[in-house]
């Protein structure tokens, strides 16, 4: 028998992030996703046994990986360091908004734009506090390069990952960037020219990076420098060993983890990274999980979905997992319409669709991925406040455009 609750509550969830600022100016997202996944689990909607399943331990082992060392990155100085290395050579906004769009929107392709989000937002921060810059404008562009750059790559992302292990996709890294480099590349400028708009009266301001003071390289310092080190290098050697060998166990989840040892088991400073680990984000996760959880086992997910599926044409594939994306999140999304594609003898064009818009839904609302999450509640953390509507306001069309660009690309 289908259940109808589940939908409510998720309705409820999507509705209370969306007029959240006007209830309360500090009410939190994952307060109110804890609050719906406790409703879901009281209300027998799913059972708690049942509930840990559904939580995927290898995302939120990535996520507690990347942040023990954006904390350390942070705590050490070594991040104003990172930041005076990538901005440098920017002497106004919008070189520097230039710089963010490219810059972090192609580090996404290789660090996966969660990890750009949590790395990438107090670099923000510090560089809109020290040149007295509009954080809104620097968040905005992370927030939207970092999903559009991520797109090109079958490890920009999670669900790309998911797209990237179908039988047909023999060569994960040269079939994304052959179908979507080059509209990923026009869809980051699109996004460029959206900012120089917006923020008109910015974006021509004269800026100075100032060099950070130097640090001391015995401590906590030298070895976040060993952690983000060790992770590139484990990132590259994932690329190899992936192409290399085809359908190889996917790795990637472990790699920050590993690479947080030296922090973990070295630093002196440990307990109080670990106590600022941004563990309200990490409870986003599990109670959407939950929540994700609740929805499939009412049944009702499949219905709708097998029914506004049928076609399968790029059209309907990009809309619908852009739409959809903003309701159960664009992995469990990802991973259902995958089974659908796979009866129905999918070509390489359709998964091309499905991570693209999967990935592009991003853009559109606050809660169409996860990176929106982990950015906007770090900012919060900071006193910086990112409202749903705001958000939207730049968002909505620029994932139309974005859209639009991709089906131009796959018709061509």
């Amino acid at each position: 028998m289908v259940s109808f609750i589940p939908i409510l509550i998720v309705v409820a969830v999507f509705v209370l992030v969306a007029i959240r600022s006007a209830i309360y100016k500090k009410l939190r997202i994952w307060w109110i996703t804890m609050a719906g996944a406790i409703v879901m689990l009281l209300l027998g909607q799913i059972s708690i046994n049942l509930a840990i399943t559904y939580v995927n331990f290898d995302i939120i082992l990535f996520l507690l990986g990347i942040f023990i060392i954006g904390v350390a990155l942070e705590e050490s100085g070594y991040i104003a360091y990172i930041s005076y290395k990538l901005f440098k050579r920017a002497r106004s906004t919008n070189t520097l908004i230039l710089f963010i769009i490219f810059g972090m929107g192609l580090i996404s392709t290789i660090l996966m734009n969660d990890a750009v989000a949590i790395i990438g937002t107090p670099l923000m921060l510090m560089a809109s506090k020290e040149n007295k810059i509009n954080s809104k404008m620097l968040l905005f562009a992370l927030a939207f390069s970092i999903t559009i750059g991520s797109v090109m790559s079958p490890i920009g992302n999670p669900q790309n990952l998911i797209v990237a292990s179908n039988k047909i996709i023999v060569n994960p890294f040269s079939i994304f960037f052959i179908y979507l480099a080059i509209p990923t590349i026009i869809n980051l400028f699109v996004l460029y020219l959206f900012i120089r708009v917006l923020f008109k009266s910015e974006i021509n301001k004269k800026i100075k990076i100032k060099k950070p003071k130097v640090q001391n390289t015995k401590g906590l310092f030298l070895l976040s420098k060993i952690s983000i080190s060790l992770f590139l290098v484990l990132i590259i050697v994932y690329i190899f060993y992936t192409t290399i060998n085809i359908g190889a166990k996917n790795y990637l989840f472990y790699i920050p983890i590993v690479s947080a040892l030296p922090i973990i088991i070295f630093s002196k400073k440990r307990l109080k990274i670990i106590k600022n680990v941004d563990w309200g984000t990490i409870l986003f996760f599990i109670s959407m999980f939950v929540i994700i959880g609740g929805i499939w086992q009412s049944g009702i997910l499949q219905s709708i979905t097998l029914i506004k599926s049928a076609s399968t044409s790029l059209l309907n594939i990009m809309v619908f997992s852009m739409l959809g994306s903003q309701f159960i999140s664009n992995v469990p999304l990802v991973l259902l319409y995958t089974n659908i594609l796979n009866t129905t003898n999918s070509n390489i064009m359709q998964l091309m669709a499905l991570a693209s818009g999967s990935t592009i839904a991003g853009n559109m609302l606050v809660l169409g991925a996860a990176s929106n999450v982990i950015i906007i509640s770090i900012a919060e953390k900071r006193n910086h406040n990112i409202t749903f509507a705001e958000f939207a306001k730049i968002g909505l069309p620029l994932a139309l455009i974005n859209m639009f660009i991709y089906l131009a690309f796959f018709y061509l």
